[in-house]
C-alpha cells in the first residue's frame, strides 16, 4: 500500500485535529504514502462542535492532495466554483473526479478546463451514478494520451509537477472492490 484515500470525509473545520491525526498515523506506517481527502463539497464550520482553531488553510494542508470537486459533466462544465483559497496552493493538491462524461467534446472540455482550474490530478468516466467508479472509463486510453501530450516539456526541460494525472487505478477499481465487498452487483449500488 502506498497511499490511503479518505472518502466521504467531513467538510467541518472542527474536525481538522481529527483528520490531521489520522494523517500522521499513516506517516508512521509510511513516511512515504500519499493522503488524498475527500470532502465532496466546501468546507464549512459548525459551531456545534465548538470553536476549532482551524482555518481553511489548515484544512487544505492536512492531506497530501485534496478532492476539490467531484460530481457530473453538466456541473464542471456550468457551475464548478473554485474555493476561494485555492490560488494560493499549488495544483499538485488539488484533484477533480468528473462522471457522466459522454461525450468526447465533453472530455475534451473538461480536461482543458481542469487544467485552468488548477487540478493536479483528473479521472473522468463515462459512468452514470449510483456507481460512477465501478468500471474503467471508456475513453482511459485517449484521456490519459491526452493528459500526457498537454503535460510534456519542453526539450531539455523537466516538468515542474507531475502534470495532470488519472485517478483512475484508485477511484475505478475502488468501486469496484467496495461494490463487491459490499455483496452488490458491479453498477447495482450497495
Amino acid at each position: 500500500i502506498d497511499g490511503i484515500f479518505f472518502d466521504e470525509m467531513s467538510n467541518d473545520l472542527a474536525l481538522v485535529g481529527y483528520y490531521q491525526a489520522l494523517r500522521d498515523h499513516v506517516a508512521s506506517r509510511s513516511a512515504t504514502a500519499r493522503t488524498i481527502g475527500n470532502p465532496g463539497t466546501p468546507f464549512t464550520f459548525d459551531s456545534s462542535n465548538g470553536a476549532s482553531g482551524h482555518d481553511v488553510d489548515d484544512y487544505a494542508a492536512v492531506f497530501d492532495t485534496l478532492m476539490t470537486f467531484e460530481s457530473d459533466v453538466t456541473e464542471y462544465l456550468n457551475a464548478y466554483v473554485a474555493p476561494t483559497w485555492a490560488e494560493r496552493v499549488d495544483a499538485s493538491r488539488f484533484a477533480h473526479v468528473v462522471h457522466s462524461v459522454t461525450s468526447d467534446a465533453d472530455s475534451k472540455q473538461a480536461l482543458t478546463l481542469s487544467k485552468q482550474r488548477k487540478a493536479g490530478f483528473v479521472y473522468l468516466t463515462h459512468d452514470v451514478m449510483p456507481n460512477p467508479y465501478d468500471e474503467l472509463s471508456s475513453r482511459f486510453a485517449d484521456e490519459r494520451a491526452r493528459l500526457l501530450a498537454a503535460n510534456q516539456a519542453p526539450p531539455g526541460q523537466a516538468v515542474p509537477i507531475p502534470g495532470l494525472a488519472l485517478l483512475a487505478g484508485l477511484l475505478g477499481l475502488l468501486g469496484g472492490l467496495l461494490a463487491r465487498a459490499r455483496g452488490a452487483r458491479p453498477g447495482h449500488g450497495p
